[in-house]
């Protein structure tokens, strides 16, 4: 096939104050290397490049290099360091190899009697497809359409195709929705009680309200949030001066129009949280607060309760206060947005420019405090499940974090922290987010990988936090790396509510709550109520029993919510799956058991099981090195092995995958770093290093026999 090549557009300068652009004169570093792979867009207009080459990470391709991309299109990259983020690179898009897509389905808008187009809802495109109809086509509007592109984003006629047939008129389907929700006895909606009270509050803020708070309109807040973020609950402004920098949190102030004992207060509290699935959420509160009187929208003055938190240079906290505010968002920007200002100090606002690069340095020296004190650093990117209008899924890949995702987390942190840490010294009936060490039994599998790899820790006595903290960094651009962290996640507790201040093991905090989410979690107005009624010392609203029934609520309801979430992943990937079976992919092993092997593909971010049938003859699980044995040939198998794979089977009601071994082909185990008293990693002597992989043999697969098992669930910490 014909190469392709995308015009690369020049990089525009940033024409605003002189003093900004005098802020950041960045010269562009050498490219380490190029590679081939495949990219993927993130609805934020960044993309991530995954190379064919397993043994190499992910690379960011910022928004100006995803011009004509689309997302699975294969293309060739320049690789650069990234300043700030040590182990992860940044790409140049070469040139584009092959495109991922000729055909798409999708629902037919029209503009004319001729013309119409297909909305880029799944944001994997770009821009929206273009269609013309020919002379005895007619298409209706909401019919569902099979297309061929015949222009892409990048040509002069844009993105645009032809319909070659027509599937009907179809209703958007959400039986997986409805399966899960109800299995899960989750709230679904709300009474009409509740609805009536929150109609009946008014669409704007009174002026004798005005005046009772502190104004802080004339301040340039923004928010940053994901580009399909519908409520925005926080917004940010930072200030710096000679001493250091002053940190303004706004959060929406939800407890002024949820009081304590109404019918929304209740429902508020069956719900206990929004539950997030892909494509549509069960929202805490009726949409009049959780998506107008209660999101910081730009331009639109709202009623917001501020943590004001002042930092010295170090980034160390001096000060903070917390009172009721009035504010006006200036700005809402994506996270991709927020990137592009930081990586290239540009944007039209100079007052938002200067508070994003204030934002950026302040977040930098919180994060430097906090990686000091050895928190549990983990960089596991989350699933991104991209549906289309039919809810069917049509992309699942990892969404890595940028620095921007860090920014507003920094941030937050800060203000969490400080408002636990001034009801803990006021001594009031509070609630607060603890999270307890783990027990040895549950990091018998970490250490046992890990000395299976060279090192010698062992997880028991003091300063356990410094020993998980030096291990993630000793492997941080090793290719187990996520394999590792994912093992660190699994040992670890589960974060819960408490009325007893206890200190916070990942963060490695003594103070710590919930402040900056009341839209979303019910703890969160919970602490919104109790802030407020300690700052005018009046009687706390809560006592001691009622916070440990509100802890107990609330924790069920975040694991209810997680369960949920994780089963409807599971279902969405198994139907996006099945169209792939039989066919071979790429993955690696995730985790070993004495009944298989899972294994996560390398193009999707989805995990199936090789059940221990599946591989010809005896196998014997040696737990002490996590390893799959067979009794005859004396073939093993490792967690970080690479393998092939073809796709045995997909049960769309359970969300259980199963794949079957085509060939086994080893890792490259290059050496740990030494600079953290661990032993260097050498591979097995069981095996042969040919061509800088290991080269294991693997007898052929007997016919399937298929057995179901759960799989092991993850464990969030926050």
């Amino acid at each position: 096939m014909k190469k392709l090549s995308i015009p690369l557009r020049p990089t525009p300068s940033f024409k605003g104050n002189k003093k900004f652009t005098s802020l950041r004169q960045r010269q562009r570093p050498t490219p380490t290397h190029t590679l081939t792979g495949i990219v993927k867009r993130h609805p934020d207009g960044f993309g991530f490049f995954i190379p064919e080459d397993p043994s190499r990470p992910d690379v960011y391709l910022p928004k100006r290099q995803m011009a004509g991309l689309m997302s699975n299109d294969r293309i060739k990259i320049a690789v650069f360091p990234r300043k700030h983020r040590k182990n992860l690179f940044s790409g140049k898009v070469l040139q584009l190899i092959k495109r991922g897509q000729e055909y798409t389905v999708g629902q037919y808008q029209p503009l004319s009697n001729k013309t119409g187009l297909i909305k880029d809802d799944s944001f994997q495109w770009g821009e929206d497809l273009k269609i013309q109809l020919n002379k005895n086509q007619k298409i209706k509007k909401g019919e569902w359409v099979e297309v061929k592109i015949t222009h892409w984003p990048n040509s002069l006629k844009g993105l645009s195709g032809e319909v070659v047939g027509s599937l009907g008129l179809f209703p958007k389907s959400s039986e997986d929705n409805i399966r899960v929700v109800q299995k899960h006895n989750i709230p679904v909606s709300f009474s009409k009680d509740c609805l009536k009270e929150a109609e009946i509050i008014p669409d704007t803020i009174p002026k004798n309200l005005l005046n009772q708070r502190k104004d802080l309109r004339s301040f340039p807040f923004i928010t940053i949030d994901g580009k399909t973020a519908q409520d925005f609950d926080d917004a940010v402004y930072v200030s710096s001066g000679p001493t250091g920098w002053t940190l303004y949190v706004a959060i929406a102030d939800v407890s002024h129009y949820v009081k304590q004992g109404s019918v929304m207060d209740k429902e508020a509290y069956q719900k206990g949280n929004s539950t997030y699935f892909p494509g549509f959420t069960l929202p805490m509160l009726p949409e009049k607060l959780s998506n107008h009187l209660c999101s910081l929208k730009p331009g639109e003055d709202r009623l917001a309760f501020v943590a004001e938190i002042h930092f010295n240079q170090e980034g160390e906290k001096e000060k903070a206060k917390f009172y009721e505010s009035v504010i006006h968002s200036q700005t809402r920007l994506t996270y991709g947005e927020a990137q592009d200002i930081i990586e290239q100090t540009k944007h039209q606002n100079t007052a938002v420019l200067k508070n994003v690069l204030n934002a950026e340095k302040l977040a930098r020296e919180l994060l430097k405090q906090r990686l000091k004190k050895h928190f549990v650093n983990l960089e596991i990117p989350e699933t991104e499940i991209t549906l289309n209008p039919l809810g069917e899924p049509v992309d699942i890949t990892q969404s890595w974090r940028l620095f921007s995702h860090q920014l507003i987390e920094e941030l937050m942190l800060a203000a969490n922290k400080a408002v636990a840490e001034y009801l803990s010294n006021k001594k009031i009936p509070s609630l607060y987010r603890v999270h307890d060490p783990p027990k040895p039994e549950s990091l018998k599998f970490l250490e046992l990988f890990t000395k299976s790899l060279g090192t010698k820790t062992t997880f028991c006595g003091s300063d356990l936090q410094k020993k998980i903290s030096l291990l993630i960094k000793q492997f941080s651009d090793h290719p187990l790396s996520e394999v590792i962290q994912a093992l660190v996640l699994r040992s670890l507790s589960q974060a819960v509510y408490s009325p007893f201040n206890k200190k916070h093991f990942g963060l490695n905090t003594t103070y710590y709550t919930h402040f900056t989410s009341p839209i979303r979690r019910y703890s969160d107005l919970i602490i919104h109520r109790i802030l407020k009624t300690t700052l005018i010392e009046q009687a706390p609203p809560y006592k001691k029993q009622d916070l440990e029934s509100i802890a107990s609520m609330t924790s069920a309801c975040e694991q209810r919510s997680v369960k949920a979430e994780r089963q409807l992943k599971d279902i969405k990937k198994a139907r996006f799956i099945k169209k792939y079976l039989g066919r071979e992919m790429e993955g690696i092993i995730c985790s070993i058991t004495g009944f298989g092997l899972f294994v996560k593909l390398r193009l999707y971010d989805i995990e199936g099981l090789i059940h221990i049938n599946q591989l010809n003859g005896k196998w014997k699980f040696e737990e002490s090195l996590l390893e799959l044995k067979s009794k005859h040939s004396g073939q093993r198998f490792k967690i970080g092995d690479f393998v092939t794979i073809q796709i045995l089977a997909a049960n769309v009601d359970t969300g259980q995958i199963d794949f079957k071994l085509k060939t086994h082909k080893g890792i490259k185990r290059k050496p740990a770093k030494k600079e953290f008293s661990t032993a260097s990693i050498s591979p097995s002597t069981s095996h042969k290093k040919k061509g800088g992989r290991l080269k294991r043999k693997t007898k052929s697969s007997r016919k399937p026999k298929l057995r179901r098992t759960k799989k092991r669930r993850k464990k969030h910490i926050h």
